[in-house]
């Protein structure tokens, strides 16, 4: 599990080629979460996933900003997807 420096910066430590997977409970509908400068519209559903699946890049820092109702706390679950090369 990742550490995370601030409320927006999410860092695993080390770099890797792939994705990051955010789960996310009861995130309000509508709310806009953007990361690095992939952008997420919340659906509402008490569980669901925001990732960007046709774009990698090799980093370790991603940035993790939101408009709307938005909380750290909506966020039960950062998982880095690596992709081989």
């Amino acid at each position: 599990f990742p550490t995370r420096r601030s409320s927006d910066l999410i860092d695993f430590g080390r770099p890797f080629y792939g994705t990051i997977r955010l789960t996310l409970r009861g995130a309000g509908k509508g709310t806009r979460l953007k990361i690095n400068d992939f952008q997420y519209v919340c659906n509402g559903e008490l569980d669901e996933q925001a990732f960007c699946r046709f774009k990698f890049s090799k980093q370790k820092i991603y940035t993790l900003t939101w408009k709307g109702r938005f909380k750290e706390s909506d966020i039960v679950d950062i998982e880095g997807l690596e992709i081989s090369e």
